[in-house]
C-alpha cells in the first residue's frame, strides 16, 4: 500500500497519529493501572496499545525506507507480463 508517493505520505501520517493517540491512552491506562491496582481489561488495553505503537513505528519505517531490489524486480515482471 505504501509504494506510492502520495500512499507514502498518507502512511506516515497514519503512524504518527497512531503513535500520538497511543501514547496518550497508554499513559492514562498505566495511570488507572496505578490508581485502582490490577485489572485485567485495562492491562489488555495497555498490551494492545503497545502492539500498535510498535506497529506504527514498522508502518513509518516500511514507508520512508527506497525501495528494495526485490519490490524494483517485482514491479518490472508486472510491467512487462501487462
Amino acid at each position: 500500500m505504501c509504494c506510492n508517493v502520495s500512499h507514502q505520505y498518507c502512511c506516515v501520517v497514519i503512524g504518527v497519529l497512531a503513535i500520538i493517540v497511543g501514547s496518550s491512552d497508554l499513559g492514562y491506562r498505566a495511570h488507572l493501572l496505578a490508581k485502582y491496582g490490577l485489572n485485567r481489561w485495562i492491562l489488555a488495553s495497555v498490551i494492545a496499545w503497545v502492539l500498535i505503537i510498535m506497529a506504527a513505528v514498522v508502518l513509518i519505517v516500511g514507508a520512508i525506507k527506497p525501495k528494495t531490489f526485490i519490490q524494483t524486480t517485482h514491479t518490472i515482471f508486472l510491467q512487462v507480463a501487462l
